[in-house]
């Protein structure tokens, strides 16, 4: 973990699952985790409103709103499934498309719809919002908090 003027970067650990994942025996966790594996561990930018004080070899807990994660998940799949479905019903019920017409039209609406997912995803406001945040110090067995925790995370 290092700081940072806008919070802290935290490393995160590189094998996520439990003991049966990485075994290839659970829910597939630990096969697609050994076909993304990558050389160095993952950092994160979180941010520390509380302005605790952290150092290098910190182990924190970070987290997201509760309204980020069901919005990210809203924006995600619903978006491109309602414009899919749009266009292919437009296409059928209002032009008089045949079916093949229909099925091109339902999958240029997905890809409509990925498209708008994307370029909402990369305004800055929205980078924001989906930000984690520093929860509290986890080190070792003592959890030290840094603030009184705050609701929604």
């Amino acid at each position: 973990m290092s700081t940072t003027p806008a919070g802290v970067v935290v490393t995160t650990p590189g094998r996520a699952g439990c003991a049966r994942c990485a075994e290839g025996r659970g829910c597939g966790g630990g096969v697609l985790g050994r076909l993304a594996e990558r050389k160095q561990q993952p950092t994160v930018e979180a941010a520390n409103p509380t302005h605790c004080a952290l150092s290098v070899g910190d182990h924190v807990v970070i987290g997201l709103r509760d309204e980020a994660l069901i919005g990210a998940s809203l924006l995600i799949y619903v978006w491109p499934l309602l414009s899919m479905l749009l266009f292919a019903l437009s296409a059928h019920l209002i032009l008089g498309w045949d079916e093949p017409m229909t099925t091109a039209a339902g999958v240029a609406g997905l890809a409509i719809g990925f498209i708008r997912v994307a370029r909402q995803t990369r305004r800055q406001d929205h980078a924001a919002r989906y930000r984690p945040v520093v929860l509290r110090r986890a080190n070792g067995e003592t959890f030290e908090q840094c603030s009184s925790d705050q609701p929604g995370l």
